[in-house]
Parts: structure tokens; C-alpha cells; sequence
């Protein structure tokens, strides 16, 4: 882990919740697993610490006082895409789960949770944001550092949840995505309800055309009925 963390100086991860105890019990607990920690109780003070130091995954509680936690979140994504973001919040219904990924977090834990899930996903997240390799599948190329995918050498506009389908499904090119996997890789459920089926499917038809719109005599986006989805080149 990087050593440092005040002003100035590199830090892993920085914790943005309003509950002074819950923000001390995720900062000790985090520091005595290794990681270099900053702890801020506002939207206010997290956006300037981000003009100091890039952390390499943000813990954000949304509820906050002021500006919300989307603010931190929009504040990242237009200026260090990078950097990971696990949301924490007591709102556990799916359309504030859809509305925080899609508005750009990675991951979205309900309180209250566990804490050692919360180091899972930490340890997932960090491996996932530390893989470099950029995948080309025919003309497409997915590039899950910057957050960013070209068609022909063409950039596309995807929304952040977007990118994270694009991105399951170019992680198992030339396999079955089932949309059990796709509920679980990118809307984080795994306990899903009959609902997920047609939400993930809007997403999914939305990504197609922007993925295979400009070239539809070679689709990359094939749907499989019953069983899900894949992207391959099928020359």
C-alpha cells in the first residue's frame, strides 16, 4: 500500500461519510488492513482534498450534508476516471441502485453491511482498476483504465453503466453473459427479482445501438433467448 495520505501526499483511499463514527470505525478499520486512508465528513471538504491528492478508490456515502455525494461522484468521473468508487447508503431500493451506477459508481453496498464484504469489494475493485490491458474484440476496443471504448477507431458516448455492460461482456468475449452475471458484475445483485429482467434489458438494447449502430452488417452484440448475451466478431 502507499504511505502518506495528508495534504499533498499519495493516499489509497479516501472515506466521504457524515456519521463522525461510522467514518472512524471505516478509517481505523481500513488503516489496520494497510491501506492509506483519508476520512472527510462532507462533499465540501472531499472536493478539495481531490485538488490535493488522487486516492485510488473513493468510499462514498451519498446522504450528505450540503452538496450530496454526487457532487464527489461527478466531480470524479469528469476529472479522474481512474479512480474507483464504492457507494455506501441506506437507500436499497433498484432505482437508487440503478441511478448511482449509472451516474458512475463501480460498486454500491446498503447499509448496514458487513465490514469484511466491504474489503472484498475494496480488494476487487482495486485489482479491477489496476488492470491495464485494453480488449479488442474485431474493430471494438474497450479500455478499462481510462473508462473509454472505440468503434473503428471511433469514440463511443456511453453513459458509466453502459461501460460496465461493455465491459462484462468484453471480459468473457465469445462466451454466454447470462443476465444473472450481468445483475450481479454490474448492478452488484445477487438476490435479483423479475424486475432486473426488463431494466437490463433497456440497457443493454440502449448499448447495442451505440455499440453496433454505425456497423450494423457486422453486430458485435448478439443476443442468445433464454440465455443471455455475447459479444463476438461472427464473420
Amino acid at each position: 500500500m502507499r504511505q502518506g495520505g495528508g495534504d499533498g501526499t499519495a493516499m489509497d483511499l479516501m472515506i466521504v461519510e457524515d456519521d463522525r463514527k461510522v467514518r472512524d470505525a471505516l478509517a481505523e478499520g481500513l488503516r489496520e488492513n494497510g491501506y492509506c486512508v483519508v476520512a472527510v465528513g462532507s462533499a465540501e471538504e472531499a472536493l478539495r482534498r481531490l485538488e490535493d491528492a488522487r486516492p485510488r478508490m473513493v468510499v462514498l456515502d451519498i446522504g450528505l450534508p450540503g452538496q450530496d455525494g454526487y457532487a464527489v461522484l461527478r466531480e470524479l468521473r469528469q476529472r479522474y476516471g481512474g479512480v474507483r468508487v464504492i457507494i455506501l447508503t441506506a437507500r436499497d431500493d433498484i432505482k437508487d441502485r440503478v441511478a448511482g451506477l449509472d451516474a458512475g459508481a463501480d460498486d454500491y453496498l446498503v447499509k448496514p453491511f458487513a465490514f469484511p464484504e466491504l474489503l472484498a469489494r475494496i480488494r476487487t475493485q482495486l485489482r479491477q482498476r489496476d488492470t491495464t490491458a485494453t480488449m479488442h474484440i474485431a474493430d471494438l476496443e474497450i479500455d478499462p483504465v481510462s473508462r473509454q471504448a472505440r468503434r473503428g477507431g471511433i469514440a463511443l458516448t456511453l453513459t458509466p453503466l453502459e461501460f460496465d455492460l461493455l465491459r462484462c461482456l468484453g471480459e468473457n468475449a465469445g462466451k454466454i453473459v447470462t443476465r444473472d452475471m450481468l445483475a450481479a458484475d454490474v448492478w452488484r445483485i445477487t438476490q435479483r427479482a423479475t424486475p432486473m429482467d426488463s431494466i437490463i434489458q433497456v440497457h443493454m438494447s440502449h448499448l447495442r445501438t451505440k455499440v453496433d449502430g454505425g456497423r450494423p452488417d457486422v453486430p458485435l452484440i448478439h443476443t442468445l433467448r433464454g440465455l443471455g448475451y455475447k459479444l463476438e466478431h461472427r464473420p
